[in-house]
This record gives C-alpha cells, structure tokens and sequence, in this order.
C-alpha cells in the first residue's frame, strides 16, 4: 500500500515538474516530439468549374477555404464535404477532424430570348430559354400585305423568313419591323381619250382614282379593271391588294344631220 501510494506521488511529481520546463527543454537532448496531428482536405470539381487550391494539409481540428470557379457560361450548383458552407464562390470547411473532400458541382447557364413584332407581322415563337453558347430560330411571319422590313437582335441573320441568333452568352431580345406593300395600279387607254395619272403607287388595301378624259368627237365607252366603278369622268378603284390595271375605250360622237326645205 505504501509502495503505490509513493509511485503516485513521484508521477504526480514528475509532471508537475514537466510542465514548468519550456517546450525547447522537452523536444530537445533527445526527447520526444511532440507533433499536432494532420489531416489531408481533397477536392473533387465535375465538369464546368474549378476548386483552388486542389488540396489543403490542415492541423486537426482547424479550418480552411477554397475558391470555387465556374467555367464562363456555368454557375455553381453545389459544393458538399467536411462540413462546409459556401458563401459567394468561397467554401469553408467546418473544424476538421480526419481526411475529407470537397466536392463541387456545375450546371451550364441559360439565357431567355425575348421576341417583339412591329405593327404588320408577329414573331413565333414569343419567348425561348436555350443553354449558353447555342443558337436558335425564330420565324418571322408579315401580316397580309406587309413585308418584313428588319429584323435585329442577338447577332443574328435573316433567311426568308427564319431568323437565327449567333451564339447566345446572355439574355437578348429579337425584333421585327414590317413594311406595309405598295402596289402600282397602271392604265391602258384606246384611241379617242387619256387617263391621269398614268399609274399610281398606293398602299395595300387603299383604293385611288383617275381621270378619264375622252378627246374631242370622243365619249367613253368602257372604264374597268381594279373593281372599280365610274362616275362622271371619275374612275375610282376597289381596295388594291395586287398590281392591276384600269383601262378605258372610247367611242367617237355619233351627230344626226337633219335636212330642211
């Protein structure tokens, strides 16, 4: 009983003795070193992004971070491992505690584009959301009696009626402007009158008149052509939706010679 009783007393001794030596004193003259134990922290990044630095050497219990970088057109979708929480593009890890990997994910970034139309025409369709770097198309359709006058947006081009987008890095809109038609109403006269104007140019779906002039010795006998209709010397067009034509004939005057005795 009394020889561990004495034991106690020299080891309780011993270290009370230890703890008053500097550190130098106990990892020198060949004492023992005493190391705070290390663990290694991995990454793992998928496709479309990076994780910097690639690994970290971290004394246990301490922390660390890691940049995360997406690839232009990605964005980060979700950085898991070692207890960590991401704040903007930068991980840190909880207290580590044994080896661990960060792993980060990517996802490929999207863009909207929008469509406006002009009076005249639409756009099909109105609205389309493809992946970062891709192009699309879109068809541009005139009202009846309108023509596509420009189409812009997106650094696109124009084929008939198909416009397609260069590759698409962020969100832009297409528009469409039309151009309503003009169409000219020419004439064609017989002998014996004329018509003024000559031919017209007019909007679609507008209607005009002409003049018909019968020469002297001269009526008219026809006008017609453009759905027209005459009154007086007047000839007055339907609403024009194509080329064509009005023409007028003339007759020459009839007079009656009568005799007397």
């Amino acid at each position: 009983m009394f020889m561990t009783q004495s034991r106690y007393r020299l080891r309780a001794t011993t270290l009370s003795v230890l703890s008053m030596l500097p550190l130098s004193a106990c990892l020198d003259n060949g004492g023992p070193d005493w190391v705070i134990p290390g663990h290694t922290v991995s990454t793992n990044a998928g496709a479309g992004g990076s994780i910097s630095p690639a690994n970290a050497a971290v004394e246990h219990g301490s922390r660390t971070s890691f940049n995360i970088t997406p690839d232009e057109g990605y964005s980060i979708t979700q950085v898991t491992g070692c207890g960590g929480l991401l704040s903007g593009t930068t991980y840190t890890s909880g207290a580590i505690v044994t080896d661990c990997t960060v792993n980060a994910n990517f996802s490929i970034s999207s863009h909207t584009i929008t469509a406006k139309a002009g009076v005249g025409g639409k756009v099909s369709p109105l609205s389309t959301t493809i992946n970062h770097g891709n192009s699309t198309s879109f068809t541009i359709l005139p009202e009846t009696g309108y023509n596509i006058d420009s189409v812009t947006g997106c650094d696109g081009s124009l084929s008939d009626t198909t416009y397609t987008t260069g590759p698409v890095t962020k969100e832009c809109t297409i528009t469409a402007n039309f151009v309503i038609n003009n169409h000219t109403v020419s004439t064609i006269t017989g002998s014996g009158g004329s018509i003024n104007p000559p031919e017209r140019s007019i909007q679609h779906g507008n209607s005009t008149s002409f003049i018909v002039t019968p020469d002297t010795g001269y009526d008219i006998d026809r006008v017609k052509g453009c759905n027209g209709s005459l009154s007086g010397t007047t000839y007055t067009t339907g609403p024009v939706t194509e080329e064509c034509t009005v023409t007028a004939s003339f007759v020459i005057k009839n007079h009656t010679v009568t005799a007397s005795a």
